[in-house]
């Protein structure tokens, strides 16, 4: 479908074409230019490697949708503003691509949002357009509990806002290649249970020991291709001693210098493996 520039709807009435349409993914349609507007029942929307401008509009007439997925799209428009209508979103995933400033306002308003997935592929970015903290009469990201920041070269340090999030339980971190230490704000994140860290090449440091341990939920920590962290974290390392005993213990399983063939060896497919562990990933 590479080459499809329109796709209207060949309904000739008011209606949709497709009324009973739930979910759907359009990849790969660089020229696509012209989507239908009504698809009432859709729920659920993914686009991998598309223009970006027909995609927005095509978001901004569907406001009853739980899953927005948008990938590596073409262009420099940001989604479009006011997110708050969303009231059904429970998932928002902007990846690649250039982001403008204002691309995820009101986002931090809506009730139901339970995955927030963030990144840019946009060289001169050095900061992440994260919303503003500043909620008037209601809860930062009263559902948040996934949450990935991903993709900005040039970011130096992560958004402070993201400390106000109560409710995350999974934080991921990855291909930010000039943060070279994690913030002591870290500590304030009371319900993380599970942290990822990942392609950040540069990162040498975690928070102080202080500030880790009042991570009091953490039981799994996953240290991917970081090979500066990877070391200090070692057991005997530089950064170990700010681990929590509850994260190190019996279970712990160290991966070092493996390729990932060999790591689905060892690990195989039992999920229960990882619990109360410390992985460490390397190429």
């Amino acid at each position: 479908m590479s080459s499809l520039e329109e796709w209207q709807d060949v309904s000739v009435s008011s209606s949709s074409s497709f009324p009973c349409l739930e979910e759907l993914k359009v990849v790969y349609c660089i020229k696509l230019k012209v989507m239908p507007k009504q698809l009432p029942s859709l729920k659920k929307f993914y686009s991998y490697c598309c223009n970006r401008k027909p995609i927005h509009s095509f978001v901004e007439n569907l406001p009853s949708l739980t899953s927005v997925v948008i990938e590596h799209c073409l262009g420099t428009d940001s989604f479009p503003l006011g997110l708050g209508k969303y009231g059904s979103l429970r998932k928002f995933h902007i990846v690649g691509g250039r982001l403008h400033p204002e691309c995820v306002r009101g986002i931090e308003c809506l009730p139901q949002l339970e995955s927030l997935h963030i990144g840019a592929a946009y060289e001169q970015l050095n900061f992440c357009p994260f919303p503003d903290a500043n909620v008037k009469g209601g809860t930062y990201f009263p559902a948040l509990c996934d949450l990935l920041v991903t993709g900005w070269s040039n970011l130096e340090c992560l958004p402070e806002q993201m400390q106000y999030i109560k409710s995350l339980e999974t934080l991921k971190i990855s291909s930010l290649h000039q943060l070279e230490a994690l913030p002591e704000w870290l500590g304030n994140l009371v319900s993380p249970r599970k942290l990822r860290i990942e392609f950040c090449r540069t990162l040498k440091h975690l928070p102080s020991q202080e500030q880790m341990l009042r991570l009091t939920r953490l039981r799994k920590l996953t240290i991917d291709r970081c090979d500066e962290l990877a070391k200090r974290c070692e057991k005997g390392g530089e950064e170990a001693f700010k681990i929590s005993p509850k994260v190190r213990c019996k279970e712990e399983l160290f991966v070092q210098n493996t390729a990932w063939k060999k790591r689905q060896d060892v690990l195989g497919s039992s999920s229960s493996f990882f619990v109360n562990s410390i992985i460490f990933l390397k190429a």
